[in-house]
């Protein structure tokens, strides 16, 4: 598993252009939202509370940051194919599930890099930073993880099912959007139109939302045991059906 993490890493981080572009997306998202739309939109309601839409989105977008380890770990394994290196591993007679771990620890690790960079921000933004309480901490972290987890796993069944770049394309056009705005990172879905909030019960990007969002908005986090069991379900069912898919990879 060693000479995977150092592999992702590597990647990861051995120039700057690649630091840049990973932080970019959602430091943008960040800067763009928080300024702008908070102009337009104010505040909104929230658990019974009115709170800055900049505070509010900021949350959302915690929990974007692990929906990006989606697109990064298709196209990652995607390479790895392309390069020979899971024919490497198979002849080597290395098990793929150190593979699949190996990228699922690399993918945390930067997910919550980026989100340290995002919290930063955010306190200079907002002044709002997440409660050092026992509760509010763990819901962070366990959403973090479990959401990273979740996406690494589906991006693993996506790169061995999905071998065309047309075929890619495509997918992730009629994915992305629906994903993001089909779930509670930009909006309240309480006051959601019906169809919406229908699909975004099957949308996990949803529950890794309202969990960080709790954490981080609330002193004292309530109403969150459903996300989290719903959320913790996704997960174990996408890292199940990752290790089926590992079984078609061949040389």
């Amino acid at each position: 598993m060693y000479p995977i993490l150092w592999k992702e890493f590597k990647e990861a981080f051995y120039s700057v252009y690649r630091i840049t572009s990973n932080f970019a997306v959602p430091v943008f998202l960040l800067i763009f939202f928080s300024v702008v739309f908070t102009r337009n939109i104010g505040t909104i309601e929230y658990m019974g509370d009115n709170v800055t839409y900049n505070r509010f989105f900021a949350a959302g977008l915690f929990g974007y940051v692990t929906f990006l380890v989606f697109s990064l770990t298709f196209a990652m394994v995607r390479l790895d194919r392309v390069q020979r290196i899971i024919a490497v591993i198979l002849v080597s007679r290395v098990p793929l599930s150190a593979y699949f771990w190996g990228k699922q620890i690399a993918n945390t690790v930067q997910t919550f890099l980026k989100v340290f960079v995002l919290l930063f921000l955010t306190y200079l933004i907002t002044g709002s930073t997440l409660p050092v309480k026992g509760m509010n901490i763990f819901l962070f972290t366990t959403g973090l993880i479990l959401g990273s987890v979740l996406w690494s796993s589906l991006g693993v069944i996506s790169a061995v099912f999905i071998t065309r770049e047309d075929v890619r394309d495509i997918v992730f056009m009629l994915l992305t959007m629906p994903i993001t705005f089909a779930s509670s990172m930009y909006y309240n879905l309480e006051r959601a139109p019906s169809w919406i909030k229908t699909i975004s019960a099957f949308n996990p990007l949803t529950y890794t939302c309202n969990i960080i969002r709790q954490s981080f908005l609330l002193e004292h986090p309530a109403g969150w045991a459903n996300d989290f069991v719903l959320l913790i379900i996704f997960t174990v069912l996408g890292t199940l059906l990752a290790g089926v898919s590992l079984r078609r990879l061949s040389i």
